[in-house]
């Protein structure tokens, strides 16, 4: 709708920019409600669609924040961290000062 390339002006930034952040908080349901808004049929694909859609991404959202997923999460980070830690140390013996002598 709002195209990176060329300025399509304020009016239409405004409106992708509104329509954005409501598929962003609200999920495709928000699609629906733009669509009547602007008296558009809405046909049984276009609602299923929108529906099974929302349900997945809601399941999604739900999964990651599940106990187990947060404590991946930290472990991966932290052992990440571990071994950035441990590159940086062995950086620094190969790095310094009088090695070449």
């Amino acid at each position: 709708m709002a195209l990176k390339s060329t300025s399509s002006g304020k009016h239409v930034l405004d409106t992708a920019i509104y329509i954005a952040v409501g598929i962003y908080n609200d999920g495709l349901s928000n699609v629906i409600r733009l669509m009547q808004n602007l008296g558009m049929k809405i046909g049984t694909n276009c609602y299923n669609f929108c529906v099974e859609t929302d349900e997945r991404r809601i399941k999604y959202s739900e999964r990651s924040l599940t106990d187990a997923a947060k404590e991946a999460r930290l472990l991966l980070k932290s052992s990440r961290k571990e071994e950035e830690e441990a590159s940086i140390n062995l950086d620094g013996q190969m790095y310094g000062a009088a090695i070449a002598d």
